[in-house]
């Protein structure tokens, strides 16, 4: 049961750091942003990164839904 816990925390720990990473990467690109701020708001940022299991899927679809995911 600890283990199950532990690896679920571990789980979203590792999530929360890939997306803060991710989305700084994204931040510093945006030219319209300060710093390394994704959203242009550092709470709205530190919410996608909490809520993760939520923002990736839902990016990953405004990508498709603008066809920037698929080549053609």
């Amino acid at each position: 049961m600890i283990f199950g816990i532990m690896g679920l925390v571990g789980c979203w720990m590792l999530g929360c750091s890939l997306s803060s990473g991710a989305l700084a990467r994204l931040g510093a690109a945006n030219p319209q942003t300060i710093g390394d701020c994704f959203s242009g708001d550092y709470w709205l940022d530190l919410w996608c990164i909490f809520l993760w299991p939520l923002f990736w899927p839902c990016w990953f679809a405004y990508l498709l839904a603008r066809g920037a995911v698929v080549s053609k």
